[in-house]
């Protein structure tokens, strides 16, 4: 598994994807805007972590400034995926924009939020 430590970043574009662990699991912290240009980043720091046997997954929202539908399905399918390996996942998320975009699709009671 290629070391996922430290951010992975679009230079172009301001997004960025970190990987920290800690004894409860991995924190997924994306920053920038999610969005059909950085979700393929996003999916491939997630499927490489698939297979990981981390204890919790928290995707870490609060640096996201815009989510697009590219985003939000990308979002929704790690959390299928999570939920079939057995391992949670949690999404932090502080800004408003971005609550409102689950607010507005119906997706506050289909995810868990810390």
């Amino acid at each position: 598994m290629p070391d996922l430590e430290g951010p992975i970043q679009d230079g172009s574009s301001g997004f960025s994807v970190t990987v920290e662990r800690d004894t409860r699991g991995v924190r997924v912290r994306v920053v920038g805007e999610l969005d059909l240009a950085s979700v393929p980043e996003l999916n491939s720091v997630l499927e490489t972590l698939k297979d990981d046997g981390y204890g919790r997954l928290l995707l870490d929202l609060d640096g996201v400034e815009f989510i697009d539908s590219s985003g939000l399905s990308a979002i929704i399918h790690a959390h299928d995926s999570a939920d079939r390996s057995g391992h949670p996942l949690t999404i932090r998320c502080s800004a408003p924009q971005v609550q409102k975009l689950f607010e507005l699709t119906g997706m506050l009671d289909y995810f868990t939020f810390e």
